[in-house]
């Protein structure tokens, strides 16, 4: 076992992913939630510690709508989950790309989360 003291998500799919989709021989922009999804596996047993997620107002179509029912999945079946959903300007993943006062904004978000688990 390992113990984790969080978890950064950026600009995840909850679902399943759109390549699982394609590789299958469906359509990549259905949305399905099955054994190859996140949301498929929380249930009353889950339990999360804290978790960022992090999407973007320009990101890939349905991305934020996903990541806000993947929050609001965690919230109902564990009230006090410390799960934080930030959705920052901009595309997909740019904060991984995008300097920010000399320094890159994705560090300094996962520092500013990290000092406050």
């Amino acid at each position: 076992n390992v113990d984790l003291d969080g978890w950064i998500i950026d600009a995840g799919q909850p679902t399943t992913h759109f390549n699982v989709l394609e590789r299958d021989g469906l359509d990549p922009r259905l949305i399905r939630v099955d054994e190859n999804s996140a949301l498929y596996y929380i249930d009353e047993k889950t339990k999360i510690s804290n978790m960022l997620l992090i999407s973007y107002t320009r990101d890939l179509e349905g991305r934020c709508s996903q990541n806000r029912v993947l929050y609001d999945t965690l919230k109902c079946f564990n009230k006090d989950a410390k799960v934080t959903l930030k959705i920052y300007e901009g595309n997909h993943c740019d904060l991984t790309s995008i300097k920010y006062r000399n320094k890159y904004a994705y560090t300094n978000i996962v520092n500013i989360f990290l000092k406050e688990i």
